[in-house]
């Protein structure tokens, strides 16, 4: 008897003893994409601003000439789009508004040309700041939540100019799912997270990367990033806009603790669902040797490597905007993501998700969280 439960004991130890190793390096994931918060917008989750200089420097009324410019910098800080906040500027003039302009931003940068291109910053040209206030503008398809973070920065603006008051913190829920686009978003993300503990099919694995594909790429541009996770860090998360980039999340992360390693990357990342899915419909597949597969992971780590030590030294950040997983987005992601893209996923039907196995930061991150580097 003795025995037997000397023999169970020893046995769980492994176990717990890689779960404790997971748990430390989630924790080591999180310091370090703190520590890329800090390096580059000087804030963590909104709460600790490191450079209060520059906030105080941006008042919320100021006149240019005759001019009245109104930042929303400091009227809006909890109002974010999917990367971060998106302050604006509104001109008013004679008492009509003469533009309404972004202010730098943690964005995408494809969002908000998609924007431009939507025409939404001339929606309220010629409007009295009454009017802004109660006109009701669409969201531009592609970007919901940027869009959405700007029609609330222009209503926060447009009343702080009729009567100095600031809207309510409950609209945000009601305009962040009120879409048809979210609730379905969320519904392929519970069937992604749930599903797959139960039920192995080849068949419901289809459906489900087709969804992922059309729904979370194409259509909602739901998914996770570097510029995402680093936007949360830095200015923390708005939870009516964000519950289903937060449930995304906690599956990559979470997930892994209880033996489920990779669940998102396999089970709901749009562009590793799309890379999948040409892997299914092609009969032809080039096998890599095995000293090319350790070559090319080493490639992988290095590039991750050499991308952390830029952003933790503050040298470059700009390179989050192109991962490919926006390249969905063709009318707004940049062309040179929307070419990669179209190369990965031709290399698809011959290598089995290259750009997942290869080259993905984003998803050496995740890997690193689950101590599987």
């Amino acid at each position: 008897m003795k025995k037997t439960l000397s023999s169970s004991s020893s046995s769980l130890r492994p176990v717990w003893r890689k779960r404790v190793a997971q748990l430390c390096c989630l924790i080591a994931c999180f310091l370090m994409m703190a520590a890329v918060a800090l390096q580059k917008d000087h804030s963590l989750w909104g709460v600790w601003n490191l450079n209060p200089v520059a906030a105080d420097s941006q008042p919320v009324l100021s006149e240019r000439g005759d001019t009245l410019v109104i930042n929303t910098t400091l009227l809006t800080p909890d109002v974010r789009g999917y990367g971060g906040t998106t302050p604006l500027e509104m001109k008013i003039l004679e008492g009509r508004i003469v533009q309404v302009a972004p202010l730098p931003n943690a964005e995408s940068p494809g969002f908000f040309d998609r924007l431009a291109q939507a025409g939404l910053w001339q929606s309220w040209d010629g409007l009295t700041p009454a009017e802004a206030a109660s006109l009701q503008v669409d969201a531009v398809s592609g970007a919901t939540y940027s869009s959405r973070a700007v029609l609330q920065n222009v209503a926060a603006a447009a009343q702080y100019a009729a009567s100095s008051s600031r809207i309510s913190g409950g609209s945000a829920w009601a305009e962040a799912w009120s879409s048809p686009e979210v609730w379905l978003a969320l519904v392929v993300v519970i069937l992604g997270a749930v599903v797959p503990l139960f039920v192995r099919s080849r068949k419901y694995r289809i459906v489900q990367l087709v969804l992922n594909v059309a729904v979370l790429g194409c259509w909602t541009g739901f998914f996770l990033s570097y510029g995402l996770m680093v936007g949360w860090m830095s200015g923390g998360v708005q939870w009516s806009a964000a519950l289903v980039p937060v449930l995304l999340l906690l599956v990559a992360f979470v997930y892994p603790l209880f033996g489920r390693h990779n669940h998102y990357c396999t089970w709901l990342c749009p562009f590793g669902s799309l890379q999948a899915l040409c892997g299914m419909a092609s009969y032809r597949h080039v096998a890599l040797g095995r000293r090319t597969l350790q070559v090319l992971t080493w490639v992988r780590r290095i590039l991750w490597g050499v991308l952390m030590l830029l952003m933790w030294s503050g040298v470059a950040f700009g390179w989050m905007d192109y991962e490919l997983f926006s390249s969905f987005m063709l009318s707004s992601a940049p062309m040179i993501v929307v070419v990669l893209g179209g190369v990965v996923f031709v290399l698809s039907f011959f290598v089995d998700r290259p750009y997942c196995r290869f080259v993905c930061p984003t998803g050496t991150l995740f890997k690193v969280s689950q101590n599987q580097f």
